[in-house]
């Protein structure tokens, strides 16, 4: 599957899925607040960087095919336009 054949509302909707059920228990902790968390949707696999630019280039050199989404640790948006993202607390 490839990323033409779903489209970011597909995209995001299985990434959150991932990172709620899978991922979030494991890496949100103090250390990682803040942080940006990249995911490739179709291996579970993920990089945590400083920034998301960063964690993105680190997932896509091991996997070129993925299909990649991205979180901010902790917190509800990675970034905010009229607002700051807001800390989520459960």
């Amino acid at each position: 599957m490839t990323e033409a054949q779903l489209d970011i509302q597909e995209i995001a909707r299985r990434g959150q899925a991932l990172y709620d059920e899978r991922i979030r228990p494991l890496v949100e902790t103090e250390a990682n607040i803040g942080n940006h968390l990249t995911l490739d949707i179709l291996t579970g696999d993920y990089e945590i960087a400083d920034r998301g630019v960063e964690s993105g280039v680190k997932l896509r050199e091991r996997r070129p095919e993925g299909i990649l989404y991205g979180v901010r640790i902790g917190y509800d948006a990675v970034y905010g336009y009229h607002h700051r993202p807001r800390r989520q607390t459960s």
